[in-house]
């Protein structure tokens, strides 16, 4: 599951937020009480390993020519809904669980479609290439003045099969953030010389660092709170025993 850089990056980005939200939880509810013992300074048992990122590996031409058609067929078949059932033998078990072979024919599968009606153009760009997997970002642009958003999506192949039959397959598709309303002349030219990785633009990166800041930031609030309740509760407790 980690080979995956896309699957990675998104695990990495809710390890962090689970990591401040952890943080405010013990520093505001399992605290103990301030006894004026002293706690360990060491704690006895092996230090975790952890893996290695895979290792970047060039495309071959081979390589990079077959998966560059398996995406443009499964483009033109599951994502514009047409002939459907031609992106079956392309589609890697992950994507169709569940669903037979009849079941996806029918276009009700779970991939994000594309209004073919509305498309100009579709441009390409490799994100990342590691041992049997192939990252890349695909940018749909609609025709002028149509009502259908540009998209730029996530796409990611694996390579399957026996050691002497093995093939790509597309094992994700899914768009990088909400579409945008820039005129597609202008993203055409963008996209044939360098999609993107987003196109929603820089300041969208900021959003994950914002709620980080912010999150780390409520800790010595959080803590301030707690401090002056314990010192009203333990004034009450004083002034109750006077009487």
């Amino acid at each position: 599951m980690l080979a995956s850089p896309r699957r990675r990056r998104r695990l990495g980005f809710l390890s962090a937020l689970l990591l401040a939200g952890g943080a405010i939880a013990a520093a505001v509810v399992l605290m103990p009480e301030d006894n004026g013992d002293s706690l360990p300074t060491h704690r006895g048992g092996k230090a975790t390993v952890v893996a290695p990122p895979p290792k970047a590996v060039k495309l071959h031409k081979v390589d990079a020519q077959e998966a560059r058609d398996i995406a443009a067929k499964f483009v033109a078949t599951a994502v514009l809904r047409r002939h459907v059932e031609d992106s079956w033998d392309i589609t890697a078990p992950e994507m169709r669980a569940g669903l037979t072979r009849d079941a996806w024919n029918t276009g009700e599968i779970p991939v994000v479609p594309f209004p073919a009606k509305d498309l100009d153009h579709v441009g390409w760009k490799l994100d990342y290439s590691i041992e049997d997997h192939i990252g890349l970002q695909v940018a749909m642009l609609p025709v002028q003045n149509s009502r259908t958003k540009a998209l730029t999506f996530e796409m990611e192949l694996v390579r399957s099969g026996p050691a002497a039959n093995r093939r790509w397959l597309v094992d994700y598709w899914a768009p990088l953030g909400p579409g945008v309303d820039t005129p597609a002349a202008r993203i055409k030219q963008q996209v044939e010389g360098n999609i993107k990785p987003n196109t929603l633009g820089g300041r969208w990166l900021l959003v994950p660092v914002i709620a980080l800041l912010g999150t780390l930031l409520a800790i010595p609030v959080a803590l301030t709170v707690r401090g002056r309740l314990r010192h009203r509760r333990a004034e009450r407790a004083y002034r109750a025993g006077l009487l």
